[in-house]
């Protein structure tokens, strides 16, 4: 029974969270996360609620820190998390059998939307490559004459 209620689940419209995210961007504002967007994000892209959507914004008035933890989630300093996890989200049989497969689609839909909402709107933290890391240990070690 309980895997029929599940398979009832209502799609996102993800068109409606790109608005919201587009706007949040687009006038650096996190006041223009709307609910359904922010419920979204709690339940599918790694973020804790932080109480309400009020305790959300709170926590991320910062607009750039939003944008990289869209990608990263919160947990992970990894800023293709989020695509890794839409793509394990869509195979992994834990979910693709407790939801409808329009479900899981939708959900991974939504979730690479948003992150590329997110790419696409501004500034864009840079990833370091292993020679950037292994150049900054170099210099560290290196004496100052």
């Amino acid at each position: 029974m309980a895997k029929a209620k599940e398979k009832a689940r209502k799609l996102w419209n993800i068109p409606t969270m790109e608005r919201s995210i587009s706007a949040v961007f687009k006038n650096n504002d996190i006041n223009e996360l709307d609910k359904y967007t922010y419920d979204f994000l709690w339940q599918h892209m790694w973020f804790i609620a932080h109480y309400d959507l009020s305790g959300f914004r709170a926590c991320y008035e910062d607009v750039d820190e939003f944008r990289m933890r869209l990608q990263s989630g919160e947990s992970s300093a990894n800023l293709n998390h989020n695509v890794e996890w839409a793509k394990q989200y869509e195979s992994d049989a834990l979910y693709s059998n407790n939801s409808s497969p329009e479900y899981v689609k939708n959900v991974a839909e939504g979730i690479r939307a948003i992150i590329h909402v997110a790419k696409v709107s501004g500034y864009q933290p840079p990833l370091l490559s292993a020679l950037d890391v292994t150049l900054a240990r170099k210099k560290k070690h290196q004496a100052i004459p």
